[in-house]
């Protein structure tokens, strides 16, 4: 009878809901729906179809280091155009002149400003992303800094600094580097042996200095052009962390409020703190990771002026956890307070005064009848 009752109750329950959740290709979906929420990738569920778990993450990896390249190339572009053509910023509405000499600057190639001119922010985008696949697929930082060297790379003196002047200045025109002499100097200059080889053992040959210079100054100019993406980077890395790191002072304030009470159950509170302080750490280094994948992929430049207004007039605190023993100990405290407090609103009660001097038990009555007080009048009270 009762089983027959649930068996019932359980068929009239609709499960097609949980159709879903059965379907082969459901984590499938899942796993190219979280890639799309996390990084803004377009992955469908068959691209995932026959790959087993290794090749997947292969897949993945790939993909997102393709994004990660992908905004390396469109934030600078994103940069410039809010920079130039933003009528807040301070160039003035519409400087295509100022965008188009920064493109020619940033790209190493000759972009006119009616290349550029468009109303719509959208296509001009677009055409500077062009420029820029043109000039990460044509090798064309490479090849410039080739032809500087065969300019003004010193033919002898490679020891003295003077003799890199001319270069280190032609670096700063096209570049926009600030070096010194003495940084091209050392570059050139072979790495001091470390006196550990063995005796009669070949030696590698010195590298050549035209090319340690080249290497060097090829170095230097893709920092230097990626400096807005390393801003952006360590920005994103500090506000997650300064966040995450007061979110873990937070918890370690309450973990002390309440550590005491782990003596109850035979364990140490110094032990019991560490460890979960310890295991506390790890997951904010963890939330610190997922909270920068996060953010970094859905990131854009804001004017530094837009968020001095918005943070204007605000500041942040840490405030300490209570213990409990504190927190019982000030609500005992108000209590008190609040109770002389209601007291001194009272009328105070008068102290009662005795017109006669009050007569002892054993004392003689003062009827005169002889007998003792407790004997005589002191009975019938």
């Amino acid at each position: 009878m009762v089983a027959s009752a649930a068996e019932a109750r359980i068929d009239a329950v609709d499960t097609s809901p949980l159709a879903e959740f059965m379907r082969d290709e459901f984590r499938l979906a899942a796993l190219a729906d979280w890639a799309n929420k996390k990084f803004e990738m377009n992955l469908a569920p068959s691209d995932l179809a026959g790959l087993d778990r290794d090749a997947a993450e292969r897949m993945l990896l790939g993909r997102i280091e393709t994004l990660y390249a992908e905004k390396e190339r469109s934030y600078p572009v994103e940069f410039a155009i809010e920079e130039y053509l933003s009528p807040q910023v301070g160039h003035g509405s519409g400087d295509f002149e100022g965008l188009a000499a920064w493109a020619s600057r940033f790209y190493l190639a000759d972009v006119s400003a009616d290349n550029l001119r468009d109303r719509d922010p959208r296509v001009v985008r677009d055409r500077l992303l062009e420029i820029a696949r043109a000039f990460d697929e044509s090798g064309r930082l490479r090849r410039t800094v080739e032809e500087g060297l065969a300019k003004h790379f010193p033919a002898r003196r490679l020891d003295e600094e003077a003799s890199w002047q001319a270069l280190a200045r032609w670096a700063g025109d096209v570049f926009a580097l600030e070096l010194v002499p003495r940084q091209l100097a050392q570059a050139a200059a072979p790495a001091p042996e470390d006196g550990d080889g063995e005796a009669g053992r070949d030696e590698p040959a010195a590298p050549d200095p035209r090319e340690a210079v080249a290497e060097f100054l090829v170095a230097r100019a893709r920092s230097e052009r990626r400096s807005r993406m390393t801003e952006l980077e360590r920005y994103i890395l500090l506000q997650v962390h300064d966040t995450s790191w007061k979110d873990h002072l937070h918890e370690m304030d309450q973990v002390k409020s309440g550590v005491g009470l782990r003596g109850y159950g035979q364990k140490d509170p110094l032990i019991e703190y560490k460890r979960e302080g310890l295991e506390g750490f790890e997951r904010m280094l963890d939330s610190a990771r997922e909270k920068f994948s996060d953010l970094f992929f859905r990131a854009r430049w804001v004017r530094q002026d837009a968020l001095a207004r918005i943070w204007a007039g605000q500041s942040s605190e840490h405030a300490v956890a209570e213990s409990a023993y504190e927190a019982q100990r000030q609500a005992a405290l108000r209590m008190s307070q609040q109770a002389q407090m209601a007291d001194e609103g009272k009328e105070a009660v008068r102290t009662i005064v005795r017109d006669q001097p009050k007569v002892g038990r054993n004392d003689p009555c003062p009827c005169g009848s002889g007998k003792k007080y407790k004997k005589c009048c002191g009975r019938r009270k």
